[in-house]
């Protein structure tokens, strides 16, 4: 593991101190050049950080993924049954599902805040990578990245290229046929995704009604628990001074009786 493989293993707060010292000793070693290039190293956006510890603390996950996605991509290079379709689309959404449920674990453990839009932007960038993203390393990013496109399903490659202006072609049946097969896998894939989202949102909000309608009644128990501490704490008051004129008049009566023995 080099010093570049250990700074993006670490905790997003001991970054900067572990990537000066790294530096540190690369420069005591008389490697000026890669101590210059590590100093130049950003430290990673909390989405980008949470997917590079997926990928070295999670290998099974992270392996499922990818793996998921080359399944995804071969179901969508040809023309599959709606059964592959369907089972490939499932195991991309779970086995993302697994990656973003540790990159939540790890955020919490580290003390940033696991949010929706934060482990969006994390499932993001895991199937970019998952699919090859271009000129990046997974386990190295410093930002995260955009979702993959349609193209990255067709195996295609993720870099913009220059536009060619072409005279228009007419493809044969077969291919206009394979095309729209293509394009159908991937609308279910989203289509599904999208599914899974809604069902999320309506488990959640669900949840949150639940909490919140406890949250209430706990509250109107607490308030009735504080009146029934105040009416508690003026009957012992009124106790008290009763038990401390029953005592003043006790010993006004064993007085008049001494003096009148």
């Amino acid at each position: 593991m080099d010093g570049g493989d250990e700074l993006y293993r670490v905790p997003l707060a001991e970054f900067t101190k572990t990537r000066d010292a790294l530096a540190a000793r690369l420069l005591a070693a008389g490697e000026k050049g890669a101590a210059a290039e590590l100093k130049r190293l950003k430290k990673p956006a909390v989405p980008a950080w949470a997917a590079n510890q997926v990928v070295w603390h999670a290998p099974e996950a992270w392996q499922r993924l990818r793996q998921a996605a080359q399944g995804m991509r071969r179901a969508y290079q040809r023309t599959p049954s709606p059964d592959e379709v369907r089972e490939a689309t499932r195991e991309q959404r779970e086995a993302l599902a697994a990656c973003e449920a540790r990159a939540s674990e790890m955020l919490a453990r580290h003390g940033h805040a696991a949010t929706a839009a934060v482990l969006e932007k994390v499932g993001h960038t895991l199937l970019a990578l998952a699919y090859g993203a271009p000129d990046v390393t997974p386990g190295r990013l410093e930002t995260d990245l955009p979702p993959p496109g349609f193209e990255a399903l067709a195996g295609l490659t993720l870099a913009p290229v220059p536009r060619v202006i072409r005279p228009p072609a007419v493809e044969p049946r077969e291919e206009r046929q394979a095309e729209h097969a293509r394009r159908q896998v991937a609308l279910k894939a989203a289509e599904a995704r999208q599914a899974e989202s809604r069902r999320a949102v309506v488990r959640a909000r669900a949840r949150l009604e639940s909490h919140e309608q406890r949250a209430d009644a706990l509250s109107g128990q607490l308030e009735a628990a504080r009146r029934d501490c105040e009416q508690a704490r003026l009957e012992l008051e009124v106790a008290l001074a009763e038990d401390r004129a029953a005592a003043a008049a006790l010993d006004a009566l064993r007085q008049q009786q001494a003096q009148a023995g």
